[in-house]
């Protein structure tokens, strides 16, 4: 394949059209989207057809971001694309190096406005924005997409009818509004092995037939092949021809969305599966490897153009008293002892009331819509006579320690999670900042690390890090620890539905019994082996080793040693692997 898959400007083309002025839902479902089509129809493609500047060795035209989505969503359907350009215009308009370019008003490429006037006149270039009056048409029962309301789509049809153009953009771009959440899990990022798996899905259809069934994709894969179409239909065209031996090469149909038993989608997905592990090698791994499937529909959330609308910050989330019962929890000598340089992860007890208002937080709807704050006070009386404790994940780390940027998976491992991550601080800390990134508009917002602050966000949508400034954080403090309550989320049910009764830790997990404890990574016991004199009285504690993935003979070795450093009784060990 000649044609390179430019992955990083297919994802922000998308971002881009997703934030913009103009973008998003209004021109996905609203009232800019009839404008667009007709703005495409009548102007732009001839504009760029036009003889006098094909070929003049001048800049790329860049089209409006309305423009630019109605062109996106026409070249992926390649040859119905190819064929209105041959029957329009004698040939088939490729975007070359503006495949993936749009611009605002507020970005304006002088060269392509100019042209515009020259042939257009008093035609403004940059579409009205700000439409007010978004509606959105019911959600498809089987799909579970959000339609365009009648409106909307009656008007759309009517300038289509106007200027001859049978192509449905309108149902398209419904369907299209969900694709930039779909690949935006970080595994549809792996450029090479995505690659590497295309041509493998490509490969499949030349060997098992490209017309005898119908391919379906994982989103990775989906993700190159939208890709490869959109870089140029024409080489498109030429090359897919050959790779999945398809005369006149493959076309693409994303009108077949509906994913209950027994549908084609469903049935394609699980015969392309049977066919795919046939063929699987190790580099490819399975089509469905964890990361790249089907993730549900986005949250209202995901489609809000302004992230700090979305994330969550309360201060005073905590009660003094119950701050204080956190940290006493979380301070025994035996604990702080027992830090790396990696942190640690715990678990911490807190009151039934405490746990009810963390979940309240981690409702993803809650946490955006809800107008009214739980206060601590609101525990009942039987709670505080019973004294009910539930047990949440907690994290103590080095206060001079920054963390760098990620997302939260389960345990630490595997796809990342999709639902809200909360955390609660229990220490002050100057100069030190959570940093939540957005990933679509790249904007970054710094959250200050205070005592009994808590903030929650969707790991969808903002990445984080923890920056600390160590001029700031002189002294005592950079000496000492950072105390959290969390990272935390919902665990996820199936149809990754958050469950009401049980906290997912999106670190790595630690099962502890109750009472005073050490928690251990087995690559910590040499270093902390050195501080053993430090330890007193540690046989009264319960030490917990956690395995690292090391060679177990290799751990139990490492563990009697320590062991006898510290005269600890051999009873008092539990293993967990």
């Amino acid at each position: 394949m000649e044609t390179p898959l430019r992955f990083p400007e297919h994802k922000a083309f998308l971002r881009f059209v997703h934030s913009a002025p103009g973008g998003g839902d209004e021109l996905y479902l609203g009232r800019a989207l009839p404008g667009a089509i007709k703005r495409y129809v009548k102007f732009w493609l001839p504009l760029v057809s036009h003889s006098g500047y094909e070929g003049q060795g001048r800049a790329p035209l860049i089209p409006p971001v309305d423009i630019a989505w109605v062109w996106h969503l026409h070249r992926l359907a390649p040859r119905r694309y190819a064929t209105y350009c041959t029957d329009r215009f004698k040939r088939v308009l490729d975007p070359a190096t503006a495949a993936f370019q749009a611009q605002t008003a507020s970005d304006a490429d002088d060269e392509t406005w100019r042209l515009w006037q020259q042939f257009f006149g008093d035609e403004p270039f940059f579409q009205q924005v700000g439409y007010d009056d978004t509606e959105w048409g019911p959600r498809d029962p089987l799909s579970k997409q959000t339609t365009l309301c009648a409106k909307v789509k009656e008007e759309c049809a009517r300038v289509r009818n106007a200027l001859g153009f049978d192509y449905d953009v309108e149902a398209c771009s419904a369907r299209q509004r969900t694709f930039l959440w779909q690949v935006s899990q970080p595994a549809c990022s792996e450029v090479p092995a995505t690659s590497t798996r295309y041509l493998q899905f490509l490969g499949l259809m030349k060997k098992h037939g490209y017309k005898n069934h119908f391919f379906v994709p994982s989103y990775d894969i989906d993700f190159a092949w939208h890709t490869h179409m959109l870089s140029s239909t024409t080489a498109y065209l030429r090359e897919t021809a050959i790779l999945a031996a398809a005369p006149g090469g493959v076309d693409h149909d994303d009108s077949v969305n509906q994913r209950h038993e027994e549908s084609k989608l469903h049935n394609g997905w699980k015969d392309t599966n049977d066919m795919w592990a046939l063929e699987r090698d190790d580099a490819s791994g399975p089509i469905d490897k964890v990361g790249v499937n089907y993730r549900g529909e986005p949250p209202d959330w995901w489609f809000k153009s302004d992230p700090s609308d979305i994330f969550h910050v309360q201060d005073d989330f905590l009660s003094k008293a119950e701050l204080g019962a956190a940290l006493e929890n979380l301070r025994c000598e035996a604990n702080i002892r027992a830090h790396a340089h990696s942190g640690l992860d715990m678990v911490c007890q807190v009151s039934a009331d405490v746990m009810r208002r963390l979940k309240e937080q981690l409702d993803a709807e809650g946490a955006v819509a809800s107008q009214h704050v739980l206060d601590w006070r609101s525990q009942t009386e039987h709670e505080k006579e019973h004294g009910l404790l539930a047990e949440v994940p907690a994290r103590v780390c080095p206060a001079s320690k920054s963390v760098p940027q990620h997302k939260d998976k389960p345990d630490g491992k595997g796809a990342c999670v999709s639902s809200w991550i909360c955390v609660v601080y229990l220490t002050h800390h100057p100069g030190s900042a959570l940093v939540l990134k957005d990933d679509v508009t790249s904007r970054e917002f710094r959250v200050a690390i205070e005592p009994g602050r808590m903030c929650c966000w969707p790991n969808a949508r903002f990445s984080h890090r923890v920056d600390v400034d160590a001029a700031a954080a002189l002294g005592a403090e950079l000496t000492g620890f950072r105390y959290m309550l969390g990272p935390m989320a919902f665990s996820q049910t199936a149809g990754n539905i958050p469950s009401n009764d049980e906290i997912l830790y999106v670190e790595k997990r630690v099962h502890a019994p109750r009472g005073h404890l050490s928690v251990l990574a087995a690559g910590q016991l040499a270093e902390l082996g050195r501080e053993g004199a430090q330890f007193h009285r540690l046989s009264a504690h319960v030490l917990t080793l956690v395995n690292c993935g090391l060679n177990f003979v290799f751990v139990l070795l490492e563990v009697c040693w320590f062991l006898n450093r510290l005269g600890v009784d051999h009873s008092c060990l539990r293993y967990l692997f």
